[in-house]
């Protein structure tokens, strides 16, 4: 009597088959971790600045000749260590 049965690897094509979206998933939130671990860099990097400069964030100077005579600085740069 032949016994009928899953060998070894019909049962890890399975498992794998199974879990991929679940990895996807996992990947995905991974990223959405990561995306709003950023942004709360950003934002502390802002509010140093501001510390640091008078409570002015980068980028709200007022210059009476008008923006034309300012010079360049884009806000990543000024709030880079």
């Amino acid at each position: 009597m032949k016994r009928q049965a899953f060998t070894l690897i019909e049962l890890l094509v399975v498992i794998a088959i199974i879990a991929i979206p679940v990895f996807a998933q996992a990947r995905e939130k991974a990223r959405a971790t990561a995306c709003l671990s950023n942004m709360k860099q950003l934002a502390l990097g802002l509010q140093m600045y501001a510390q640091d400069y008078d409570e002015v964030f980068p980028g709200s100077y007022f210059y009476p000749n008008g923006w034309g005579q300012c010079p360049i600085f884009v806000w990543q740069d000024m709030i880079y260590p």
